[in-house]
C-alpha cells in the first residue's frame, strides 16, 4: 500500500511539473478600450505595449481649437488632439494629449495601465540604454509625423511619433518630439533630432501622450 501511494505521488508530481512547463505565454496583437478604439500591440521584453497613443476620452469632451488655451486646466481632467484639431488626420491618428488629472483616470483598456517610470526605464535599458533606445522606438516617417527624423529604425514596432505636447493649453513641438506620461508624474521623451530617450518631471499644466502597458502572463 505504501509503495502504491509513493508511486501515485511521484506520478502526480510529474504531472504537475509537466502541466506547469506546458503553459504558454499569452500573445496579444491588439487591444480595445472602453470607447471601442482599437490599438496595435507589440511585445518588448516582458511587457506588452500599445503601439499607438491612447485616444480614450471617456468622461471628458476633448477640447477644441476654439476652447484653447482658455479652457485648459491644471486642476480638472483635460484632453485634446494636438491644437484641438481632430479634423487633421495626422493629429487624430496620434491620439489625445492628457493633463495629469486625466492621466490618473482609468482610461487604459481593462487589465492595462499607465506605465510607471521604472517600467519605462526597464524597457529603455532592455533596448540598450537611453542613448540608443529612441531610434529603436521611433517611426521611420520623415514627412507626416516627424521633421528631420534622425536614426529611426522602429525595430521594436513601438512607432513613436512626433505628437508634441500641450504647453499650458498651447500646442508645441509637433513633429519634433513625442512625450509620454508615467503614472508617477515623470515624462519620457523621444526627439526627431536624436536617438536618445530623455526623462523629465511632468508638469500639471501640460498635456502629454499615453502608452498603456500590460505584463506578459502565462496561461
Amino acid at each position: 500500500m505504501k509503495l502504491t501511494f509513493k508511486i501515485f505521488g511521484v506520478a502526480l508530481l510529474g504531472l504537475m511539473v509537466l502541466t506547469t512547463s506546458c503553459k504558454k505565454e499569452e500573445n496579444i496583437t491588439s487591444v480595445k478600450d472602453a470607447q471601442g478604439n482599437t490599438y496595435k500591440v507589440v511585445r518588448i521584453d516582458k511587457m506588452f505595449w500599445m503601439a499607438q497613443n491612447l485616444k480614450n476620452s471617456q468622461g471628458m469632451s476633448p477640447l477644441t481649437s476654439t476652447q484653447l488655451p482658455g479652457a485648459w486646466s491644471s486642476s480638472a481632467a483635460c484632453c485634446c488632439y494636438y491644437g484641438g484639431n481632430s479634423s487633421y488626420p495626422a493629429y487624430k491618428a496620434m491620439g489625445l494629449l492628457y493633463n495629469s488629472v486625466a492621466m490618473k483616470k482609468s482610461l487604459c483598456p481593462e487589465g492595462w495601465h499607465v506605465p510607471s517610470s521604472s517600467e519605462w526605464k526597464e524597457m529603455v535599458d532592455y533596448l540598450g540604454g537611453a542613448n540608443v533606445a529612441g531610434g529603436k522606438l521611433k517611426d521611420k516617417d520623415n514627412t507626416t509625423y516627424w521633421q528631420n527624423n534622425i536614426g529611426a529604425t522602429n525595430e521594436t514596432g513601438f512607432t513613436a511619433q512626433g505628437s508634441g505636447y500641450m504647453n499650458n493649453g498651447v500646442p508645441s513641438f509637433f513633429g519634433i518630439m513625442g512625450m509620454y506620461w508615467t503614472s508617477d508624474m515623470k515624462v519620457y521623451e523621444v526627439e526627431a533630432a536624436s536617438t536618445k530617450v530623455k526623462t523629465e518631471n511632468g508638469n500639471d499644466k501640460n498635456g502629454y501622450s499615453i502608452r498603456c502597458v500590460k505584463a506578459v502572463e502565462k496561461k
